[in-house]
């Protein structure tokens, strides 16, 4: 007798195939991707004994890079053919955290860096977003981090890690995957280049903005913060 199937007339639903173009983005960045996992000024934010101006240091970073791209992307991004959801991608609650954060060191922003070079049309701009936006999906898993490691909570230097930022990166990548399906069909195989230009082009700023030597933090007041217990011991998640 044959045992009776235990998921015989449930529904499953499949899992929504991966659009071709970030399937693309995926592959021709992940060298890119892994160079930036393993930058020193990134890592060390999953370590135990993190001090705090390594902290302040790539929170200067990561500012500089997201407040170029956002002084730049929505004029580029509107330009694309299909842009109902561009205001929603382009939720500034990222770049005002990381402002935050640094104001409750006192530690000044770095100073402005330059445009991606070749980051120069709408669809270079899309490859720009997918970095700036799947960067930030690792957010929560280091704000448990430097949580313990640190001592930092939201409104006391730890917004962008553990704040609104972190809980809405998932919603942002959401809405940068529904442009990004939106735009694919209508850009030939010139634009489907120029988004995987413009995402390597931004990979490679991000690198800079985290290892350039204005990365580290400025001597300045700080504050020091009680650090728990250490116990963290996670991996930066890969893009998804």
């Amino acid at each position: 007798m044959v045992p009776p199937d235990p998921l015989a007339g449930r529904r499953f639903t499949p899992p929504a195939a991966v659009p071709p173009l970030l399937a693309r983005l995926r592959r021709e960045t992940r060298a890119a991707h892994d160079r930036i996992e393993t930058l020193p000024a990134l890592a060390c934010l999953l370590s135990a004994d993190l001090p705090v101006k390594a902290y302040i240091g790539a929170l200067r970073g990561l500012h500089a890079f997201h407040a170029r791209l956002h002084a730049s992307l929505p004029a580029l991004l509107r330009a694309l053919p299909a842009t109902a959801g561009v205001p929603d991608v382009l939720d500034e609650t990222g770049l005002v955290s990381l402002a935050d954060d640094l104001a409750w060191f006192k530690a000044r922003p770095k100073r402005k860096m330059r445009m991606p070079q070749g980051v120069a049309t709408g669809a270079a701009a899309l490859g720009a977003l997918y970095v700036m936006e799947g960067s930030a999906l690792g957010a929560r898993v280091i704000g448990r981090a430097v949580q313990h490691s640190v001592g930092v909570a939201p409104g006391r230097g730890g917004s962008y890690f553990c704040g609104a930022a972190a809980e809405t990166a998932r919603q942002r990548w959401q809405g940068f995957c529904r442009l990004l399906c939106d735009v694919e069909p209508l850009l030939d195989g010139a634009g489907i280049a120029e988004v995987v230009a413009g995402a390597l082009a931004s990979f490679a700023c991000l690198e800079s903005a985290m290892a350039g030597p204005n990365a580290a933090a400025q001597d300045g007041p700080s504050r020091t913060l009680v650090a728990a217990p250490p116990h963290m011991a996670a991996a930066i998640p890969s893009l998804n």
